[in-house]
């Protein structure tokens, strides 16, 4: 198969990574010392904007996250947490945690009907939340600017600035399929455990490697993932909500564009200034971010998630269920 004849876009900028703790919910411990949700008709209004219909009495249970008491999870992937006393935070209150991983925003998009702004404006009516995490990420399928491997060089030359103090570049290895070598390399910006974080990688090899074949669009797919943490990652999602119900998604390209010139700037080594922090941006990098400004914003399912794909994904889903 030639991935290449399937590319629609050339860069798309998509949310892959989603974590909330709500705390106006009232999550309580009942008189029979279970863990319960009390705010019914919110909790239902948040599981439907999830594409959950039935109401909470219907979820399936699962495994809780970071610690928790009571765990739910709705479709294959997105999460739901809550309970334990050691929950409880300064104002009083026992949060409930949704993560929505990677994948978990890719099925809230395309397999259950979700849409970024309806979920984002239901919990900024409120007060009372925390966004934890929040990736955005910007997806190029064709290298036209500046290819991952001419940033490699630049990496090694040390022709960059950064303000993040740890950085690395990491090549696990060739990923075989169908007689199909790929490197599965990444440069990564920043530590796990630090507000925010890049990480560059092929994409490509990673959904290969995972057998989600279904899911490449191009056989060159490189990931730009930019991860925000604490009040960095509340204003991220308060200004793409903002600005995209304002219709100023263009403006919000220019953001997500800016964000990552932020966090890092590829530099001209033919440059005739000694310093690195003098020279000018890298022609190329300065025109792949001047693109991710004019790319696509994924709010909710791309038209070209048909029907087909979507029972595929609910046999899926029924059988890993059962």
């Amino acid at each position: 198969m030639n991935y290449s004849e399937t590319v629609v876009l050339e860069k798309t900028v998509v949310i892959d990574y989603l974590t909330l703790s709500i705390d106006f919910l009232k999550v309580q411990e009942s008189s029979t010392g279970h863990w319960v949700v009390g705010a019914v008709d919110l909790y239902n209004e948040l599981l439907f904007l999830l594409g959950h219909e039935t109401g909470y009495l219907t979820l399936q249970p699962d495994r809780p996250l970071h610690g928790m008491m009571v765990g739910f999870r709705l479709g294959e992937h997105i999460r739901i947490s809550y309970g334990g006393h050691h929950t409880k935070s300064a104002e009083g209150d026992y949060p409930l945690i949704l993560e929505l991983t990677g994948k978990a925003c890719r099925e809230f998009e395309n397999y259950l009907n979700g849409n970024w702004l309806n979920l984002f404006k239901f919990v900024l009516n409120h007060e009372k939340f925390r966004v934890t995490r929040f990736d955005l990420a910007i997806d190029d399928y064709t290298g036209n600017e500046i290819t991952f491997y001419e940033l490699i060089e630049l990496f090694k030359m040390k022709s960059f600035t950064t303000n993040f103090r740890s950085y690395t570049f990491i090549e696990s290895g060739a990923i075989f399929s169908n007689q199909l070598g790929i490197n599965g390399e990444s440069l990564y910006f920043g530590k796990r455990d630090s507000e925010n974080q890049l990480i560059i990688y092929n994409k490509f090899a990673q959904l290969l490697e995972e057998g989600r074949r279904s899911e490449v669009n191009s056989d060159y797919h490189y990931r730009y993932e930019m991860r925000f943490s604490g009040e960095k990652a509340k204003l991220i999602l308060e200004t793409f909500y903002q600005m995209n119900i304002d219709h100023a998604s263009n403006d919000f390209m220019n953001f997500a564009s800016s964000l990552l010139l932020q966090l890092l700037e590829f530099k001209d080594p033919e440059s005739n200034r000694a310093k690195v922090r003098d020279r000018k941006i890298h022609p190329g990098w300065l025109k792949f971010l001047e693109n991710v400004a004019k790319s696509e914003l994924r709010i909710s399912a791309p038209e070209e998630v048909t029907l087909e794909k979507k029972e595929e994904w609910m046999e899926y889903s029924m059988g890993t269920t059962f």
